[in-house]
C-alpha cells in the first residue's frame, strides 16, 4: 500500500492545491481524498500525480516521511524535464483548442454569410 497521505505533504511544499491537482488529473476533489485515504490507485494515475508534482513515484513507497524534505529538495533533471514536457503538451492542446475555436468561428461567419 502506498503512502498517499503524502500528497497533501508535497501539494503543500510544492504550493499546489489539491483542488488543483485533483483537476490537472482529472478526478474530483472528492476522489483525491479518497484515493489518499485508501492509499492505493491506479499505476497510470499515480504517475499523473507525480509529473504534476515533480516528484518520482517512489516517495510514495520509500521509507518514513523523514526523507520527504530530502526528496522534495532535489530538483533532479528527469523531474524538471517531465515538467517541461508536460506543460508543453499542455501548450500545444490549448493552441490545437485555439484553432478549433477559430475554425468554427470562421464557419459561422461563412454560414451568415
Amino acid at each position: 500500500m502506498a503512502n498517499l497521505h503524502l500528497i497533501r505533504d508535497i501539494c503543500e511544499q510544492k504550493g499546489i492545491t489539491q483542488k488543483s491537482l485533483a483537476k490537472q488529473i482529472k478526478l474530483s476533489q472528492q476522489g483525491l481524498y479518497s484515493l489518499m485515504e485508501k492509499g492505493s490507485t491506479t499505476t497510470d494515475r499515480l504517475e499523473k500525480i507525480c509529473a504534476v508534482l515533480g516528484v518520482h513515484p517512489g516517495v510514495f513507497f520509500d521509507g518514513p516521511e523523514d526523507n520527504l524534505q530530502e526528496i522534495l529538495s532535489k530538483k533532479t533533471d528527469e523531474n524538471l524535464t517531465k515538467l517541461i514536457e508536460n506543460m508543453e503538451a499542455r501548450i500545444k492542446l490549448a493552441e490545437e483548442l485555439n484553432e478549433e475555436r477559430l475554425r468554427t468561428i470562421n464557419l459561422l461567419l461563412d454560414k451568415q454569410k
